[in-house]
């Protein structure tokens, strides 16, 4: 995927309207001098060159046109590792000092509900500039996979399996249940 800043999206749709806007004139020239009927698949094709033109200027005119988005987090780049430090943007708020970097890369997103999640309310300093704000550190807690036993029909099947000793027995079970619930 290719991210271009706001300016270089501008750029971009500039260009692609003065291309097209030459194309264009070209293309009403062109069936002025020699008619519809005169090759008629170059005039198709020229037409359908300038439709996805004209989607694709709209495409970037509208998102153009969209408010900004909310920074992911903010990223402080100290002089040192130990001096650098990383916060989510919902968490910190606007605290940031100069040297402090919005990132406006959004983290993927769910589609499965969000895990079990642990929350500590602590005070989120930078350490560049002293700026503080309270804040929520969240830790998420993997999803629990459904534990999977053994049914009656298996263990009977493990119990009269080759073998003669209880620890032969515990083994397979074991080995049932790891193979059953990946462990």
């Amino acid at each position: 995927m290719i991210t271009l800043t706001r300016e270089e999206a501008q750029s971009v749709l500039d260009a692609l309207s003065d291309c097209r806007e030459d194309s264009e004139e070209l293309f009403y020239e062109y069936k002025q001098k020699y008619g519809d009927h005169y090759k008629p698949q170059r005039i198709t094709f020229q037409q359908s060159v300038l439709d996805q033109s004209a989607q694709a200027i709209e495409t970037l005119r509208a998102r153009l046109s969209a408010p900004e988005p909310e920074p992911f987090g903010i990223w402080h780049q100290g002089d040192t590792y130990e001096e650098s430090d990383f916060y989510l943007y919902k968490d910190s708020g606007d605290v940031a000092c100069k040297t402090c970097v919005k990132l406006y890369t959004a983290p993927p997103q769910r589609k499965e509900p969000d895990p079990v999640a642990d929350k500590y309310l602590m005070e989120i300093e930078c350490t560049k500039c002293g700026a503080k704000q309270d804040g929520i550190l969240t830790v998420n807690t993997p999803p629990q996979r459904k534990w999977q036993g053994l049914t009656d029909e298996e263990i009977s099947n493990l119990w009269n399996a080759p073998g003669d000793s209880g620890n032969e027995f515990a083994r397979a079970i074991e080995a049932k249940l790891k193979e059953k619930n990946h462990v």
